[in-house]
């Protein structure tokens, strides 16, 4: 039984952290994105759930896919500013695998697995820097790790980036 148990817990360790990111995108298309060359990251709020560090993290990811798509920083005026916004919640996953069995009048498995985890959702605005409308809004959300070092953090976080900004500017 105890062999059991330890299965399951690997395989429940395994299937969390494999799970993937899954990500989307919204936009305007009324925006003329072309007209779009320079940015300006917003203040984030107070109370983002998250260290100075991974701000950190994520606006240097951001910026970095920025420059390779054309786009500039701007420390004055920008065409459109970037906000971040992130939020963090418990979440059960139960499995039923539609069995369960008795063995010499003792109940035994119940075909039932429960995961539990915290899910992190990270949301990516940008925002018309002279009428402040949102434009363009990329979402980001999976299990979140808090067990990794600081280069897993960062290459993890520029992978999300990487797939949050795969599709902007839209085609």
């Amino acid at each position: 039984m105890r062999k059991y148990m330890a299965f399951t817990l690997c395989l429940m360790l395994f299937c969390i952290s494999c799970s993937s990111i899954i990500v989307s995108q919204d936009y305007d298309p009324q925006v003329d994105f072309s007209t779009m060359k320079t940015f300006k990251w917003m203040d984030p709020p107070e109370k983002t759930g998250m260290n100075t560090l991974t701000i950190g993290r994520i606006q240097n990811a951001v910026n970095a896919q920025m420059k390779v798509k054309g786009f500039s920083q701007s420390s004055d005026t920008a065409d459109f500013l970037i906000a971040l916004h992130y939020g963090q919640e418990d979440k059960t996953k139960i499995r039923d695998w539609g069995y369960s069995y008795a063995h010499r009048g003792f109940a035994g498995h119940s075909g039932v697995d429960v995961y539990q985890y915290e899910e992190g959702k990270l949301i990516l605005d940008f925002v018309n820097a002279k009428t402040k409308e949102l434009f363009w809004r990329g979402v980001a959300k999976g299990p979140v790790s808090h067990q990794k070092t600081p280069e897993k953090r960062e290459k993890e976080i520029n992978k999300v980036i990487t797939k949050i900004l795969k599709k902007f500017p839209p085609e």
